[in-house]
């Protein structure tokens, strides 16, 4: 006896990314399509679920502005690394130039993300 699907759930929207060069410092937001589709299974009584996130856009190359510090080093976009956003809602604190300006991947703040690091899209 398999698992049995017993709900399929599709849901499409976006993953806020900060890219960030570990080098030069340049910085780059950028919100990447994702759908995520959530299945539930049952098996002998018991409820299991599982999450897939496929990307609707391929990775994008960011390049920064420093040139490789030696021959042989390799690209430059090879420091560029990102983390996702992750927001917190706080109704407390008013979102403002700091979060608009952010370079890390945590807020909290009253967007909840939605504008953390919008100045450098």
């Amino acid at each position: 006896m398999g698992h049995a699907l017993v709900e399929e759930v599709v849901t499409h929207g976006r993953e806020r990314r900060i890219y960030r060069c570990r080098r030069c410092k340049f910085t780059l937001r950028r919100d990447m399509p994702v759908t995520t589709t959530t299945r539930t299974y049952e098996h002998h009584g018991q409820l299991t679920r599982t999450r897939e996130r496929e990307y609707d856009e391929q990775e994008p190359v960011i390049t920064c502005h420093c040139p490789p510090r030696a021959v042989g080093t390799g690209l430059a976009n090879e420091r560029v690394h990102y983390k996702t956003i992750k927001g917190t809602t706080n109704p407390d604190e008013k979102c403002g130039a700091r979060c608009l300006a952010s370079k890390g991947p945590t807020c909290d703040c009253s967007c909840g993300g939605e504008n953390h690091g919008k100045s450098w899209t």
